[in-house]
């Protein structure tokens, strides 16, 4: 039974926003896209590593299949191995090199947003912690009502336009 329910909510939603169109097994949950794996930092770096390129090639698609979506919140996150201000610092930077680094696969810069967390902010939805960055829809069609607005908390990375 709660399976039904759960389909049938979920259709609503994706009637009532219009289709989400899936990019390389990107699927959308609550606002927030579930990426088909990590990306990866040199350590203490925000130098992302090769092995990433096929999830941010994902996010660039999901992005180009999706023009409703009209900003893309990437948020960066660290663990806790270092002092809380190194922590944010280097979030923000990883959440702006992603950023980059979707724009550079075609994606136009203003529909992209980067905001570090450091490590001392949990992930609302998964509740997660450490090193990874987060996609939320913060602006358009499929945004879900009631998340978080654009700047979403965090801190402001920097223009990605620039």
């Amino acid at each position: 039974m709660k399976v039904i329910i759960y389909l049938f909510l979920s259709a609503l939603i994706l009637f009532s926003w219009g289709e989400i169109h899936a990019a390389d097994n990107i699927t959308v949950e609550n606002g927030v896209l579930n990426l088909p794996g990590e990306i990866r930092f040199v350590p203490g770096s925000d130098a992302i590593k090769n092995e990433s390129s096929k999830v941010i090639d994902a996010i660039a698609e999901f992005m180009k299949k999706n023009p409703d979506v009209r900003i893309l919140r990437i948020e960066g996150y660290c663990n806790s191995r270092a002092d809380e201000n190194s922590n944010l610092e280097l979030s923000k930077l990883r959440a702006m090199s992603v950023a980059k680094a979707v724009i550079a696969r075609g994606v136009q810069c203003r529909r992209l947003f980067a905001s570090g967390f450091g490590s001392g902010l949990l992930f609302i939805k998964s509740g997660k912690t450490g090193d990874r960055i987060s996609a939320v829809i913060a602006s358009g069609k499929y945004k879900k009502p009631g998340i978080m607005p654009v700047d979403g908390g965090g801190v402001v990375a920097g223009d990605p336009c620039k």
